[in-house]
């Protein structure tokens, strides 16, 4: 994570819709975030034990060794007890949209353990304005409808991005 820009609802959203979806762990990559934004993920960490902060090292500059850097580190840190591991933006979320169960459910009941990947259809929730700097109430929350994820069924085409693809 990195930018000046509020992530806190962002980080809320996508730590407590996992949860709900099955995930136990989360890691957080962070060059720099707002003091708020680290506030809130401090308190996962330490409350909640299932967010780790890790620094990304201020050699790397560009955003590909950062994302190669987090994706080869968040394998090493799971290999040994994670069958499963999602990489994505905090703005990113993975629900299941036909069959009423978890992802951690459709992963261990309709998934083979020789599945090496799983690729999904994506769609999009466009962002029109930037959130607030900090949460004050229910009642800003309720506001920030253009931000929110909770809110969206249709959002855009179904894509996926696969040239060809294999039964």
């Amino acid at each position: 994570m990195f930018g000046k820009e509020p992530k806190w609802l962002h980080l809320v959203e996508m730590i407590e819709h996992y949860k709900l979806q099955g995930v136990s762990k989360f890691y957080f990559y962070v060059r720099e975030i707002g003091l708020y934004d680290t506030f809130l993920l401090k308190y996962y960490a330490d409350k909640k034990e299932e967010v780790e902060l890790i620094e990304i090292p201020p050699i790397y500059f560009d955003a590909v060794s950062q994302q190669l850097l987090a994706i080869a580190d968040c394998h090493l840190r799971n290999r040994l007890f994670s069958n499963w591991t999602n990489f994505s933006d905090i703005d990113e979320r993975m629900m299941m949209t036909e069959e009423k169960e978890t992802l951690r459910e459709f992963l261990q009941d309709s998934i083979s353990d020789k599945n090496g990947a799983v690729m999904f259809a994506q769609r999009w929730i466009f962002k029109y304005e930037k959130l607030p700097q900090k949460f004050e109430n229910y009642q800003q929350y309720m506001m920030l409808e253009s931000m929110r994820t909770d809110i969206y069924s249709v959002d855009s085409l179904t894509r996926c991005w696969i040239h060809k693809a294999l039964p």
